[in-house]
């Protein structure tokens, strides 16, 4: 049975009283000491009625609650320690504990008898209860923002301020206003006011509050999420966040208010992301030198928001404690006068009081029934936090510590002095990276923990024995890490646990020893969901994962067999993608008392009788993973209590009776609409007769086009008109992602008839970095064969396969009969950082049914990944072949280890990412290890950037212990790593600088103009240094060039002259399956047009010329492609420059084309192109290496006459 819910300020009398009189009801010793407790207990009641207690109640009650504390804590300990199985020494222990809680008794007494010394109760209780003041209640039950009062002027000069005047020099600066006034004068209100006023008036908008100890990181993340809003946050450091920020507003009207600005450091920052141009920025502050700073101490763009006159004061109060318009009553002038001349004309403290006065009801009744309207209403319009201004929030954390109510510590204090023991902890980091929690306090007496941080700096969970609520709030700028909960099977009293962070939760593998436990709330990837949570037969509520999980594969479920004692559940929500029922379990026809379920399932058909007479269950989601093959009926009396019910299922089959689902309000069908199918759209909607709301979300399963989706969507709002009612009640219908399905619509009623295999398995054990082979020492090989007999099989075409890193435990439960999609979720990608996990010849060509393998290894082991293996997979590349389905390969699963001997050895040379102690004279894990780690130093390759740009510093970060021979031997090892080619730029005020990959200089360009080191002036050479310092500052940030000259046809299509990695033109041409320059030169001979209008108007002219000419250097080989249709054959080479033509079987020189053989060969070279990929290879045409723009020239001729066609003339004689 639940315990009940008592007082904070009864400490934890309630639950010891019932403890000792479970545990001691037979021990005549304890009785006096109970009946003693029994006492305090009720004067703690009567005494936590006082309003305004005096300082020596206070202090008797906080003794009090101290004492029910330690108590408690006593009690805990002895009913959870492990007993001895030994009798006598059962019975010595129990005597033991007994005599320990006894020890009590003396302080018991004493706090009993100093509440009868200064007669407390007496004295204070009996004249606790002042008359209350009967006054016309009037709640506001709306909760837009009120308009401020009495700010007419400074909202009319800033609306003024926002609009555009045009678009001369001034309008085009940086624009900021700074609004000041003390706390509490209504800058916010004022703010929010102009905001509304703003709303879709700017292509971008931001609104952002600050604190006095801000979260610069944090700040700017709210700005980014709120003007890119479609597209996920990740986690990365200031620099980038400021990167990415000012390239999303660049050339951008947009709107941005910083509320509650304190400290100009913050300010200097996070104006750096603002780009200037036609945009609006308002700060609010109440210090002085912050506003002039923000506005460049322009006086002119500063608002002073002043304290409310006498009578604007009293208006706004009368308006908010009696309701607008309705006057003061006369009995209450003199007393409203007095408050308003108290509250100082601050709307804050007026408004604050008013809202006192008008939640005064006449009866004790009425203020019960108001009570509760206010919290069903609350409810109903989803209100679970609530917003309070900084002033009020101070005030309450102030009376809160004041009170030992809570505890709370951010960042910035590394020594806390307390007086009492800390039951409560806050813990606010934020994004401080080496914030820790202060000795003093005592973890092990913390009942309750908040904690809002990186994971680095989360104490260990094991500090905290007798804690009951937990709700950790944790980020982390590796999102490959894992939080490990493995702990909290000590929490042996832990009732309610709360995790929000970015990466996954290892959860441990048993936790029925949590007997406590009522609510698991992980809103995160989850790695593993423990069998025995059903066990647990206090759990109220479950909910584990989010939308957005880092880990998307699927752990498959089956706790059908599995006894419940969860009987007593509340909400169950084990969200897509977590995990995975394989159907139904029977026991959910237990739940008795479940209202909100969430989960997925692999299949479903007759077995949703399981859930359709559960009686209070109103909100339902089922995820269904594999289409049913039988309508699912819902039939008379099913689901009584249900009020929102969600399905998503690849195909919809559903049928909905009359007297179904009689209480259903809101019903949302998820589904993907397939190629020239009659679709599967629900019978008998008509009958739910309660519907309020009805949505579709409609994808695309594979093969079906916007017409499908459209032609379904028709459908479905067709099935809705049947309805009687669906006048009345809200119809959406949206696009939505493709729903997964296992065996899709392109695969279902199709048997593969081909599958890929590896002729051999792998040989173990397989290392890090070293060749993979066969068992017999050869390459890998991989064929095709016979779906069903496994028998090798030829097709007539080549096939592109490529190979990839599968996760070890892929497929579930040993199956082979997983989809494309399936499979590619289950593909491993490389960590942060890293290099590709699997490299060499991952791509392949499979001619008469087999591909050799040449170099293959693995450039990580496989110790990061939950099952500690991987496999290799083999597929056909998709969209290369439009056969019926080959089925991949896959290897058995193997660990990848590390190099043996390797975890200590120096390299010789080191590469950029080895660990800093790879180093001569760097021991791992040593001082000088240490040190640099501790200054961000981890790898050779940041050794190096810190010993070009700041080996002084450097150097002092290693210390004295690093003598002048050390030091030469350290710098000369670092120094013989090889930078590699890449190139890295840094542009500021005009100029850019060129730098390798270990901060060597490389080019050197002041205002646009190439310079030498030697040609610089002195004036040049500060500012090449003061670059190169501003650039190390944003290494992490720099933009690679990657240029190369001349360029490989395998290369990636950003080694270009002006296409930058993960650029804008590198982005367009990634969207539009442009990826190598390969790709790029065949687009530019054949479709230039085409790829000028891609890379958009930001390819200047000049970027343009310089970017095709650059392309154009590429080496294209000797290899030399055929074509052929329609009495024509073209010969063209890699980079489809033409190399011979023949008409009727007849070479015809380019030269001596008319023009009708001309309008022949130019669509001929287009089928060609849409055919890049499928073109044969000839070996009887060779290339001498000579060919040129020849489709430019043909395109040239044929329009060169506006007619279309084209004269003698413009043909060149052969």
């Amino acid at each position: 049975m639940m315990e009940p819910l008592n007082s904070c300020s009864l400490g934890a009398m309630g639950s010891l009283l019932r403890k000792l009189d479970e545990l001691l009801r037979t021990e005549e010793r304890a009785k006096g000491l109970i009946g003693d407790l029994r006492i305090i207990s009720t004067k703690m009641k009567k005494l936590s009625e006082v309003h305004s207690p005096p300082h020596t109640v206070k202090y008797w009650m906080n003794d009090a609650r101290e004492l029910s504390y330690d108590m408690e804590v006593c009690v805990d300990l002895f009913v959870h320690a492990s007993q001895p199985e030994d009798v006598p020494a059962k019975v010595a222990g129990i005597l033991a504990w007994i005599k320990e809680i006894l020890g009590f008794e003396a302080r018991v007494k004493e706090v009993n008898e100093r509440c009868e010394r200064y007669n407390l109760v007496n004295r204070y209780v009996l004249l606790s209860n002042p008359a209350k003041i009967l006054v016309s209640r009037h709640l506001r039950t709306q909760y837009e923002e009120p308009d401020p009062v009495g700010m007419e002027e400074p909202t009319n000069k800033i609306l003024e301020w926002l609009m555009p005047k045009g678009h001369g020099e001034e309008d085009l600066k940086l624009k900021v206003v700074s609004v000041l006034g003390d706390e509490g004068a209504g800058k916010s209100t004022l703010v929010k006011r102009i905001w509304r006023l703003s709303e879709g008036k700017f292509d971008c908008q931001a609104f952002v509050r600050t604190a006095k100890k801000p979260d610069t990181r944090m700040i700017l993340r709210s700005i980014l999420s709120q003007v890119r809003p479609k597209q996920p946050l990740k986690v990365c450091k200031v620099p980038k966040l400021v990167s990415d920020l000012r390239e999303h507003l660049q050339d951008k009207r947009y709107f941005i208010v910083i509320d509650g600005l304190w400290d100009v450091s913050v300010w200097h920052i996070i104006k750096r992301a603002f780009p200037a141009g036609n945009q609006r920025i308002i700060t609010t502050t109440a210090v002085e030198n912050v506003a002039h700073v923000c506005c460049s101490y322009d006086s002119n763009s500063i608002v002073n928001v002043k304290c409310l006159g006498t009578d604007q004061a009293k208006n706004l109060f009368i308006d908010r404690a009696f309701g607008p318009g309705k006057g003061c009553p006369p009995q209450f002038n003199d007393f409203t006068d007095e408050i308003t001349r108290k509250c100082g004309g601050f709307p804050l403290a007026i408004i604050c009081t008013a809202r006192l006065v008008a939640s005064q009801p006449e009866t004790e009744q009425e203020q019960q029934l108001d009570y509760r309207r206010d919290i069903v209403n609350s409810y109903r319009k989803g209100l679970l936090c609530y917003t309070v201004h900084p002033v009020v929030f101070d005030f309450i954390t102030c009376k809160s510590m004041e009170d030992n109510f809570i505890t709370i510590i951010d960042y910035s204090q590394s020594t806390v002095v307390l007086s009492e023991k800390v039951r409560r902890l806050s813990l606010h980091f934020g994004s401080a990276t080496y914030a820790t929690t202060p000795e003093s306090v005592e973890l092990s007496q913390v009942r309750s923990l908040s904690f809002i941080g990186l994971l680095g700096c989360m104490p260990s969970i094991a500090e905290f024995k007798l804690v009951r609520v937990m709700m950790l709030h944790i980020c982390s700028d590796d999102v490959d890490m894992r939080f490990s909960l493995s702990e909290i099977c000590n929490l042996l009293q832990l009732r309610y646990l709360q995790v929000r962070c970015n990466v996954t939760v290892e959860l441990p593998i048993k936790m029925q020893c949590l007997k406590h436990l009522e609510t698991l709330e992980i809103n995160a990837g989850v790695e593993y969901v423990p069998l025995d949570i059903v066990h647990l037969s206090r759990l109220l509520h479950i909910h584990l994962g989010k939308k957005s999980s880092p880990n998307p594969a699927f752990s498959l479920v089956d706790w059908n067999w599995l006894p419940c004692s969860s009987i007593s559940l509340r909400s169950f929500e084990l969200l897509h993608p977590i995990c995975m029922f394989s159907r139904l379990p029977l026991w959910f026809r237990q739940l008795h008392k479940l209202r909100r379920m969430e989960i997925v399932v692999r299949q479903l058909s007759d077995d949703i009788d399981v859930l359709a007479e559960l009686p209070v269950l109103k909100h339902l989601s089922l995820y269904v993973r594999t289409p049913p093959n039988l309508e699912i009926i819902f039939s008379r009396g099913m689901f009584p209590a249900l009020e929102y019910f969600k399905f998503a299922c690849g195909v919809l089959s559903l049928g909905f009776q009359k007297g179904t689902l009689p209480n259903l309000r809101w019903l949302k069908l998820v589904f993907n609409a397939h190629k020239r199918e009659q679709y599967g759209i629900p019978v008998g909607i008509r009958h739910l007769l309660s519907l309020q709301k009805v949505v579709a979300g409609i994808g695309l399963a594979p093969g079906a086009g916007e017409s499908d989706r459209i032609a379904a969507g028709s459908a479905f709002k067709d099935a809705i008109i049947q309805h009687q009612c669906h006048r009345s009640f809200e119809v959406v219908v949206k696009r939505v992602d493709q729903v997964d399905e296992e065996g899709s619509s392109n695969e279902r009623g199709q048997v593969p008839l081909w599958k890929l295999a590896f002729r051999t398995p792998p040989q173990l054990p397989v290392l890090k970095g070293s060749k993979i082979e066969d068992e017999a020492g050869n390459p890998l090989e991989v064929i095709l064969v016979d779906a069903d007999t496994g028998s090798p099989a030829v097709l007539p075409q080549a096939l592109h396969v490529e190979l990839v890193p599968v996760f070890g435990e892929f497929p579930p439960e040993g199956r082979e009969d997983w989809s494309a999609d399936e499979f590619h979720r289950n593909v491993v990608k490389e960590r942060h950082g890293k290099r590709p996990l699997l490299t060499g010849d991952v791509s392949l060509a499979m001619r008469d049914g087999r591909a050799t393998v040449g170099e293959l290894q693995f450039t990580d082991n496989s110790s990061w990944v939950r099952c500690g293996k991987f496999r290799i997979g083999a597929r056909v590349v998709p969209a290369s072949y439009d056969g019926g389905r080959i089925v991949e390969a896959i290897t058995e699963a193997f660990v990848v280890r590390d190099h043996r001997g390797d975890l200590y050895r120096k390299h010789y040379p080191p590469v950029l990412g080895d660990s800093v102690w790879r180093l001569e004279k760097i021991g791992k894990e040593g001082a000088f290890h240490m040190k640099l780690r501790c200054n961000d130093i981890g790898t050779v390759q940041e050794f190096l950037w810190m010993l070009a740009v700041k080996p002084n510093e450097l150097r002092a970060i290693l210390g004295d212990g690093m003598t002048d021979r050390m030091w030469e031997a350290t710098t000369s090892h670092a120094r013989t790593c090889v930078p590699g080619d890449e190139v890295y730029v840094y542009t500021a005020g005009g100029s850019t600088i060129y730098v390798n990959s270990v901060f060597n200089l490389v080019k050197v360009k002041i205002g646009g103009t190439e310079c030498t080191l030697q040609q610089l002036n002195r004036d040049q050479t500060m500012l090449l240094g003061q670059l190169i310092l501003e650039a190390y500052e944003h290494r992490y940030n720099l933009i690679e060039l990657g240029t190369r000259y001349p360029p490989s046809l395998g290369d990636s299509a950003w080694v270009l002259e002006n296409i930058a990695k993960e650029g804008a033109f590198h982005n367009r041409l990634e969207h539009n399956n442009i990826k190598t320059v390969q790709d790029f030169i065949r687009m530019l001979m054949v479709k230039p047009d085409e790829l000028r209008a891609i890379l958009g108007d930001g390819m200047t002219d000049r970027m343009w010329v310089e970017t095709s000419r650059h392309a154009r250097t590429c080496v294209p080989g000797d290899t030399v492609y055929v074509y052929a249709a329609d009495g024509g054959t073209i010969y063209v080479n890699s980079v489809f420059n033409l190399v011979k033509v023949e008409i009727g079987g007849i070479e015809c020189p380019l030269q001596q084309l008319n023009w009708d053989q001309m309008a022949l060969v130019l669509p001929l070279i287009m089928e060609a192109y849409e055919h890049r990929h499928d073109l044969e290879e000839t070996s009887a045409v060779t290339f001498d290496g000579d060919a040129t723009d020849n489709i430019a020239l043909l395109r040239e001729l044929i329009l060169s006459t506006p007619s279309g066609g084209i004269s003698q003339a413009n043909i060149r004689p052969s």
